[in-house]
Protein backbone atom coordinates (compact mmCIF):
# COMPACT_ATOMS: atom_id res chain seq x y z
CA UNK A 1 0.00 0.00 0.00
CA UNK A 2 2.82 2.38 0.84
CA UNK A 3 4.52 1.64 -2.47
CA UNK A 4 1.30 2.35 -4.41
CA UNK A 5 0.80 5.61 -2.51
CA UNK A 6 4.39 6.73 -3.12
CA UNK A 7 4.06 6.01 -6.84
CA UNK A 8 0.96 8.18 -6.99
CA UNK A 9 2.70 10.96 -5.07
CA UNK A 10 5.88 10.79 -7.15
CA UNK A 11 4.41 12.86 -9.99
CA UNK A 12 4.82 16.48 -11.01
CA UNK A 13 2.07 18.96 -10.11
CA UNK A 14 0.66 19.17 -13.64
CA UNK A 15 0.20 15.41 -13.78
CA UNK A 16 -1.43 15.31 -10.38
CA UNK A 17 -4.07 17.95 -11.13
CA UNK A 18 -4.86 16.56 -14.57
CA UNK A 19 -5.14 12.93 -13.48
CA UNK A 20 -8.57 11.66 -12.43
CA UNK A 21 -7.33 8.22 -11.37
CA UNK A 22 -5.48 9.20 -8.21
CA UNK A 23 -8.10 8.02 -5.76
CA UNK A 24 -6.82 5.24 -3.56
CA UNK A 25 -8.74 2.32 -2.12
CA UNK A 26 -10.30 3.37 1.13
CA UNK A 27 -9.22 1.50 4.24
CA UNK A 28 -9.04 2.18 7.94
CA UNK A 29 -5.33 1.58 8.43
CA UNK A 30 -2.65 4.27 8.48
CA UNK A 31 -1.79 3.96 4.77
CA UNK A 32 -5.45 4.22 3.79
CA UNK A 33 -5.88 7.37 5.87
CA UNK A 34 -2.76 8.90 4.31
CA UNK A 35 -4.06 8.02 0.85
CA UNK A 36 -7.47 9.54 1.54
CA UNK A 37 -5.95 12.79 2.82
CA UNK A 38 -3.63 12.94 -0.19
CA UNK A 39 -6.55 12.40 -2.57
CA UNK A 40 -8.71 15.08 -0.92
CA UNK A 41 -5.80 17.51 -0.93
CA UNK A 42 -5.22 16.85 -4.64
CA UNK A 43 -8.91 17.47 -5.40
CA UNK A 44 -8.79 20.79 -3.52
CA UNK A 45 -5.63 21.84 -5.36
CA UNK A 46 -7.27 20.94 -8.65
CA UNK A 47 -10.31 23.09 -7.80
CA UNK A 48 -8.12 26.06 -6.82
CA UNK A 49 -6.01 25.61 -9.94
CA UNK A 50 -9.16 25.73 -12.09
CA UNK A 51 -10.35 28.90 -10.33
CA UNK A 52 -6.97 30.56 -10.84
CA UNK A 53 -7.01 29.56 -14.52
CA UNK A 54 -10.50 31.03 -14.93
CA UNK A 55 -9.48 34.27 -13.18
CA UNK A 56 -6.35 34.59 -15.33
CA UNK A 57 -8.42 34.07 -18.49
CA UNK A 58 -10.95 36.67 -17.39
CA UNK A 59 -8.14 39.08 -16.48
CA UNK A 60 -6.54 38.61 -19.92
CA UNK A 61 -9.88 39.25 -21.63
CA UNK A 62 -10.46 42.41 -19.59
CA UNK A 63 -6.94 43.67 -20.31
CA UNK A 64 -7.47 43.06 -24.03
CA UNK A 65 -10.78 44.89 -23.93
CA UNK A 66 -9.19 47.80 -22.08
CA UNK A 67 -6.40 48.07 -24.66
CA UNK A 68 -8.97 48.11 -27.45
CA UNK A 69 -10.88 50.92 -25.77
CA UNK A 70 -7.84 53.11 -25.05
CA UNK A 71 -8.17 55.54 -27.90
CA UNK A 72 -7.27 59.20 -27.72
CA UNK A 73 -10.32 60.98 -26.23
CA UNK A 74 -9.15 64.34 -27.59
CA UNK A 75 -10.08 63.16 -31.08
CA UNK A 76 -13.62 62.54 -29.86
CA UNK A 77 -13.85 65.88 -28.05
CA UNK A 78 -12.47 67.83 -31.01
CA UNK A 79 -14.88 66.14 -33.40
CA UNK A 80 -17.87 66.85 -31.16
CA UNK A 81 -16.78 70.46 -30.67
CA UNK A 82 -16.59 70.92 -34.43
CA UNK A 83 -20.08 69.46 -34.81
CA UNK A 84 -21.35 71.85 -32.16
CA UNK A 85 -20.04 74.96 -33.86
CA UNK A 86 -21.20 74.12 -37.40
CA UNK A 87 -24.82 73.60 -36.42
CA UNK A 88 -27.36 76.25 -35.54
CA UNK A 89 -29.81 73.77 -34.04
CA UNK A 90 -29.89 74.35 -30.27
CA UNK A 91 -31.08 70.80 -29.60
CA UNK A 92 -28.07 69.39 -31.43
CA UNK A 93 -25.73 71.69 -29.51
CA UNK A 94 -27.26 70.59 -26.21
CA UNK A 95 -26.85 66.94 -27.18
CA UNK A 96 -23.20 67.46 -28.14
CA UNK A 97 -22.56 69.23 -24.83
CA UNK A 98 -24.10 66.29 -22.97
CA UNK A 99 -22.01 63.81 -24.95
CA UNK A 100 -18.79 65.69 -24.17
CA UNK A 101 -19.62 65.87 -20.45
CA UNK A 102 -20.65 62.22 -20.40
CA UNK A 103 -17.53 60.88 -22.11
CA UNK A 104 -15.15 63.07 -20.11
CA UNK A 105 -16.33 61.19 -17.02
CA UNK A 106 -16.87 57.80 -18.71
CA UNK A 107 -13.36 57.64 -20.18
CA UNK A 108 -11.73 59.02 -17.03
CA UNK A 109 -8.22 57.99 -18.11
CA UNK A 110 -9.18 54.32 -18.09
CA UNK A 111 -10.02 54.29 -14.37
CA UNK A 112 -12.85 52.00 -13.25
CA UNK A 113 -13.44 53.93 -10.01
CA UNK A 114 -15.00 57.39 -9.83
CA UNK A 115 -16.82 59.41 -7.17
CA UNK A 116 -20.54 59.19 -6.50
CA UNK A 117 -20.85 62.81 -7.65
CA UNK A 118 -19.22 61.94 -10.99
CA UNK A 119 -21.43 58.88 -11.41
CA UNK A 120 -24.52 61.03 -10.85
CA UNK A 121 -23.28 63.72 -13.24
CA UNK A 122 -22.74 61.05 -15.87
CA UNK A 123 -26.26 59.68 -15.28
CA UNK A 124 -27.71 63.19 -15.59
CA UNK A 125 -26.14 63.66 -19.03
CA UNK A 126 -27.05 60.09 -19.99
CA UNK A 127 -30.73 60.79 -19.30
CA UNK A 128 -30.58 63.87 -21.53
CA UNK A 129 -29.15 61.72 -24.33
CA UNK A 130 -31.88 59.12 -23.79
CA UNK A 131 -34.58 61.75 -24.17
CA UNK A 132 -33.05 62.89 -27.44
CA UNK A 133 -32.30 59.43 -28.85
CA UNK A 134 -35.68 57.84 -28.11
CA UNK A 135 -37.89 60.93 -28.17
CA UNK A 136 -39.09 60.16 -24.65
CA UNK A 137 -40.48 62.87 -22.41
CA UNK A 138 -40.03 62.24 -18.72
CA UNK A 139 -38.81 64.01 -15.60
CA UNK A 140 -35.71 63.05 -13.64
CA UNK A 141 -34.87 63.83 -10.03
CA UNK A 142 -31.33 63.04 -8.85
CA UNK A 143 -30.25 63.67 -5.26
CA UNK A 144 -27.11 62.85 -3.28
CA UNK A 145 -27.09 62.97 0.50
CA UNK A 146 -24.71 65.61 1.78
CA UNK A 147 -21.27 64.30 2.66
CA UNK A 148 -21.08 61.26 0.37
CA UNK A 149 -20.45 62.90 -3.02
CA UNK A 150 -16.71 62.21 -2.88
CA UNK A 151 -17.09 58.55 -1.87
CA UNK A 152 -15.64 56.12 -4.48
CA UNK A 153 -17.93 53.92 -6.52
CA UNK A 154 -17.59 51.48 -9.40
CA UNK A 155 -18.04 53.35 -12.68
CA UNK A 156 -21.27 52.60 -14.56
CA UNK A 157 -22.77 50.93 -11.50
CA UNK A 158 -26.09 52.73 -11.97
CA UNK A 159 -26.33 53.31 -15.72
CA UNK A 160 -27.61 49.82 -16.69
CA UNK A 161 -30.30 50.08 -14.02
CA UNK A 162 -31.26 53.58 -15.13
CA UNK A 163 -31.38 52.40 -18.74
CA UNK A 164 -33.80 49.66 -17.74
CA UNK A 165 -35.99 52.15 -15.87
CA UNK A 166 -36.23 54.38 -18.95
CA UNK A 167 -36.64 51.74 -21.67
CA UNK A 168 -38.73 49.20 -19.75
CA UNK A 169 -40.09 50.87 -16.63
CA UNK A 170 -41.55 53.83 -18.53
CA UNK A 171 -42.40 51.78 -21.60
CA UNK A 172 -45.74 52.83 -23.07
CA UNK A 173 -45.98 56.09 -21.09
CA UNK A 174 -46.46 59.04 -23.41
CA UNK A 175 -46.20 61.56 -20.60
CA UNK A 176 -45.93 61.82 -16.83
CA UNK A 177 -42.95 59.49 -16.50
CA UNK A 178 -40.58 60.13 -13.60
CA UNK A 179 -37.16 58.65 -12.82
CA UNK A 180 -35.90 59.22 -9.28
CA UNK A 181 -32.34 58.43 -8.23
CA UNK A 182 -31.14 58.70 -4.64
CA UNK A 183 -27.78 58.10 -2.99
CA UNK A 184 -27.63 58.00 0.80
CA UNK A 185 -25.61 56.56 3.64
CA UNK A 186 -27.13 53.87 5.82
CA UNK A 187 -24.83 52.92 8.66
CA UNK A 188 -21.54 51.93 7.05
CA UNK A 189 -23.20 51.26 3.68
CA UNK A 190 -23.98 53.44 0.68
CA UNK A 191 -27.46 52.82 -0.73
CA UNK A 192 -28.64 53.75 -4.22
CA UNK A 193 -32.31 53.73 -5.18
CA UNK A 194 -33.48 54.01 -8.79
CA UNK A 195 -37.25 54.37 -9.06
CA UNK A 196 -39.75 54.76 -11.87
CA UNK A 197 -43.50 55.30 -11.80
CA UNK A 198 -44.21 52.83 -14.59
CA UNK A 199 -46.43 49.78 -14.73
CA UNK A 200 -44.46 47.72 -12.20
CA UNK A 201 -43.98 43.97 -12.15
CA UNK A 202 -45.62 40.85 -10.80
CA UNK A 203 -43.79 38.92 -8.04
CA UNK A 204 -43.24 36.00 -10.42
CA UNK A 205 -41.39 38.24 -12.88
CA UNK A 206 -39.23 39.69 -10.10
CA UNK A 207 -38.28 36.16 -9.05
CA UNK A 208 -37.39 35.27 -12.64
CA UNK A 209 -35.20 38.35 -12.96
CA UNK A 210 -33.38 37.76 -9.67
CA UNK A 211 -32.73 34.13 -10.61
CA UNK A 212 -31.36 35.16 -14.00
CA UNK A 213 -34.13 33.38 -15.92
CA UNK A 214 -34.86 36.59 -17.86
CA UNK A 215 -31.21 37.47 -18.35
CA UNK A 216 -30.89 39.61 -21.48
CA UNK A 217 -34.39 41.11 -21.21
CA UNK A 218 -33.49 43.04 -18.09
CA UNK A 219 -31.00 45.90 -18.16
CA UNK A 220 -29.33 45.19 -21.48
CA UNK A 221 -26.19 43.73 -19.91
CA UNK A 222 -28.17 41.13 -17.96
CA UNK A 223 -28.68 40.82 -14.25
CA UNK A 224 -25.91 38.23 -13.96
CA UNK A 225 -23.40 40.65 -15.45
CA UNK A 226 -24.33 43.40 -12.99
CA UNK A 227 -24.12 41.09 -10.01
CA UNK A 228 -20.81 39.70 -11.27
CA UNK A 229 -19.30 43.18 -11.50
CA UNK A 230 -20.54 44.06 -8.02
CA UNK A 231 -19.15 40.81 -6.65
CA UNK A 232 -15.78 41.48 -8.30
CA UNK A 233 -15.49 45.00 -6.89
CA UNK A 234 -17.19 44.62 -3.51
CA UNK A 235 -16.89 40.91 -2.72
CA UNK A 236 -19.76 39.84 -0.48
CA UNK A 237 -20.31 43.40 0.73
CA UNK A 238 -23.09 44.30 -1.69
CA UNK A 239 -26.83 43.90 -2.12
CA UNK A 240 -29.35 44.03 -4.96
CA UNK A 241 -33.10 44.21 -4.42
CA UNK A 242 -36.18 44.80 -6.57
CA UNK A 243 -39.25 46.39 -4.98
CA UNK A 244 -42.15 46.46 -7.41
CA UNK A 245 -45.83 45.76 -7.81
CA UNK A 246 -48.31 46.22 -10.68
CA UNK A 247 -49.53 49.79 -10.84
CA UNK A 248 -46.98 51.34 -8.49
CA UNK A 249 -43.72 51.34 -10.44
CA UNK A 250 -40.39 49.75 -9.65
CA UNK A 251 -37.51 50.56 -7.31
CA UNK A 252 -34.09 48.95 -7.68
CA UNK A 253 -31.95 49.10 -4.54
CA UNK A 254 -28.18 48.66 -4.74
CA UNK A 255 -26.14 48.52 -1.56
CA UNK A 256 -22.36 48.71 -1.33
CA UNK A 257 -20.08 48.72 1.71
Amino acid sequence: KLEVLLRKMNKNVEHLISNDTLQVKRSDDEFGKLGNVFYEMTVRIKEYYQKITDYELEKTMLETQLLQERFNPHFLYNTLSTMRWITEDKRVRDVVDSMVKYYRIALNKGSSIITIRQEMEMIREYLKLQKFAYGKEFESDIRIEEGIGDEPVMKHLLQPVVENAVLHGLSGMEEGGVIRIRARRQGEDIVFEISDNGAGMEPAKIEQIMSGAQDGKFIGYGIKNILKRMETFYGGRYGFEIDSAPGRGTTIILRIS
